[in-house]
């Protein structure tokens, strides 16, 4: 029997480059596969996992211990995993160039071993002591979410007053209470998600949930590093199988899209401090708030600029999705520009002076639809491994 958590999709994303017809496919990422099988009890690097053992009373005998382990070998009844047991009536015998371990299964049910030796003994890399929360309580009532790594707490705290002298009641969650909470002490984005559905959900009761969610930290896709990478991953993105060509990216978005799993909509507002350190922080928040309490005023305030990439790409005519937005909801007091490759500017180098022009004009908002790539930034050449314009 083979178990697996599934994550992908399949679809139907138009005409295939190297045959007619819609181009339909899957994609499956497991987080984790478990094998049963029956097989001869022999261990392997003097480890051994046993179940499934049949019914009944039996002597059960284990092979494959090597000489090093003196035949000092632990047999642990695993059917409750949170609370193993471990037999004392375990007998070793020297055969060959190995031991083997004889011990008696009582007549019971699911029976579950695990044996080692000591040396073999998987080892936690650190123990530290839990600080209990209680965030999985409906009694709580809060307007705004601050989801914020440990080490970023101090730095910010002045945002957090700011947001409470304003009237929000404001909750300050440490994320190692939400995965303790909900996720089984696991760094997991679905923790997050399934708190924040909890709390919108539960939380405020008789009065309007929670409309504001801010997440403290940096982070990376590959939050299980399997990859191998040293950036950090302060707060994981939540991971959504949205392009056909790249499969999962970050959407945050998702976070708190909590009617149910296949909900695309948000019901609360939601941000990042993508900070990597208190400096970090620190660092956005005055700025923040300076701009919340002393902006100069300025023709800037009315002007909106909008940055769209190529009107004939595989993704879509992001000059017709930009419009969408400029023409349909942008209200007329605004003084809206547009600047969109291919249409306005022929190369990336344009779109780059551009950009940087309308960045230091100043603007109430500038928005960009369009792709990227992974290597090189975005297609019309926007941003570069030299950084952003």
């Amino acid at each position: 029997m083979i178990g697996a958590k599934k994550r992908g999709t399949e679809g139907d994303f138009g005409p295939c480059k190297r045959s007619p017809g819609p181009c339909t496919w899957s994609s499956t990422a497991t987080t984790w596969v478990e094998v049963s099988y029956p097989a001869h009890a022999r261990a392997a690097e003097n480890r051994l996992n046993i179940e499934g053992i049949a019914p009944g009373a039996h002597q059960v005998v284990v092979t494959g211990f090597s000489t090093g382990s003196n035949g000092v070998v632990r047999v642990y009844d695993v059917r409750d995993p949170r609370h193993p047991v471990q037999l004392s009536t375990v007998q070793a015998e020297k055969r060959g160039d190995g031991y083997t371990l004889h011990f008696w299964d009582a007549s019971l049910t699911d029976s579950s071993y695990f044996l080692s030796t000591e040396a073999t003994l998987t080892r936690p890399l650190a123990i530290e002591p839990d600080q209990p929360s209680n965030w999985h309580s409906g009694g709580h009532t809060y307007d705004y979410i601050a989801i914020v790594h440990f080490s970023l707490r101090e730095a910010i705290q002045p945002l957090l007053d700011h947001r409470a002298a304003e009237g929000l009641r404001v909750a300050e969650v440490n994320v190692q209470d939400i995965y303790d909470e909900f996720g089984d002490g696991r760094v997991d984005p679905e923790a997050i998600r399934s708190f924040l559905a909890y709390a919108y959900h539960n939380w405020n009761q008789g009065e309007a949930p929670p409309e504001y969610v801010l997440l403290v930290g940096d982070g990376h896709y590959d939050f299980t590093g399997v990859s191998g990478t040293t950036l950090p991953n302060l707060i994981p993105p939540y991971l959504v199988h949205v392009d056909p060509w790249l499969g999962e990216t970050a959407a945050d978005n998702r976070y708190v899209s909590v009617d149910g799993p296949d909900d695309y909509l948000p019901e609360m507002h939601i941000g990042r401090i993508p900070a990597r350190n208190a400096a970090d922080v620190t660092a956005v928040v005055d700025k923040i708030i300076a701009y919340e309490t002393a902006a100069p005023g300025g023709e800037w305030q009315k002007r909106v600029v909008f940055v769209a990439d190529d009107f004939a790409n595989p993704a879509g005519d992001f000059h017709r999705l930009s419009d969408q937005v400029r023409l349909g909801w942008l209200p007329p007091a605004y003084d809206d520009r547009t600047i969109y490759y291919r249409k306005h500017y022929a190369t990336g180098d344009e779109m780059r002076t551009a950009i940087k022009g309308a960045f230091d004009d100043g603007a109430l908002l500038l928005q960009w639809v369009g792709g990227r790539r992974t290597t090189n930034g975005l297609p019309c050449g926007r941003r570069t491994t030299n950084g952003l314009p």
